[in-house]
């Protein structure tokens, strides 16, 4: 809709709606990670390694978000931007991710990426407060993904189909304006109210590290069923659902698993006296 939000030096540097609405949300995520940290206690040791680690999944996170989205246009068989994108940096022509880039790879690639860091770290005490910070992970990346979404609708991408529902609202693609569902706004909203939800869930329980397993969850399942509101291109294969929904159904079961093994097992684990086995000794 306006994905040029302005530029600069006679048009040689233009800065787009969607780049600066993801560095607001970046921004305002660090904010929320810095002020929560503080509030929960979070160690100045943790803090800093963590802090850093943020910043090295945002780059891995829009790296595996590429390559993702680069794997469902090869399922799609409109082969692959990666090796048109790489040539053309050789060829001196600069690089540009002309696939696009989609968020649940991202998503899966960064989160991948800080668990491997984290539990590679040395210092057990900061492996420790790895639950804490994964809880804050949860509505820093809520908040960052719901500025993306509004970055996506001024953009002009991951728009809805068609409709006259009185949800609908009038939104050029490929320059003809239709009434669509603006499923970016419907997302954004469920980021923000999910957010808020789970600020408050933080700053009221003491149980760590069940937050961002719930996101992935919330999150899938509302990524399931509004992917039928979508009209854009996501690429893959034609099995009658898209990837991010194959991924959403994969995440559910993830985060489910992963809830019941950390109530069941972890946290009673955790609760016996140091050195007693949780194996009930045989007499």
């Amino acid at each position: 809709m306006y994905p040029k939000l302005f530029s600069l030096f006679g048009g040689k540097v233009t800065i787009y709606t969607y780049s600066v609405c993801i560095a607001v949300g970046l921004i305002i995520g660090a904010v929320i990670f810095r002020l929560l940290s503080k509030r929960l206690k979070m160690s100045d040791k943790a803090y800093d390694f963590y802090s850093f680690l943020s910043i090295l999944t945002v780059v891995v996170g829009f790296i595996s978000a590429y390559v993702f989205q680069d794997l469902y246009n090869v399922m799609a068989g409109k082969g692959s931007n990666i090796v048109n994108d790489t040539k053309n940096l050789f060829a001196g022509k600069g690089f540009k991710m002309s696939g696009g880039i989609t968020f649940m790879g991202g998503l899966i690639g960064g989160v991948v990426f800080f668990v491997l860091c984290t539990f590679l770290h040395k210092d057990k005490s900061v492996r420790d407060e790895f639950p804490l910070v994964s809880d804050i992970a949860s509505v820093v990346i809520l908040v960052a993904h719901g500025f993306g979404r509004i970055g996506c609708f001024f953009g002009g991408c991951c728009y809805g189909k068609v409709t006259d529902s009185p949800f609908g609202i009038n939104y050029p693609v490929d320059g003809v304006w239709q009434v669509r569902y603006p499923t970016q706004l419907f997302e954004a909203l469920f980021c923000f109210i999910t957010f808020a939800v789970f600020m408050l869930l933080i700053l009221k329980t003491e149980k760590r590290g069940y937050m961002i397993a719930l996101y992935a969850a919330v999150y899938s399942v509302f990524r399931f069923f509004i992917e039928f509101l979508r009209d854009d291109y996501r690429g893959g294969a034609n099995i009658g659902i898209s990837p991010s929904q194959v991924q959403s159904l994969v995440l559910i079961v993830v985060a489910a698993a992963y809830i019941l093994v950390k109530m069941l097992w972890w946290d009673q684990r955790k609760k016996l006296p140091a050195g007693q086995s949780d194996k009930t000794e045989k007499k």
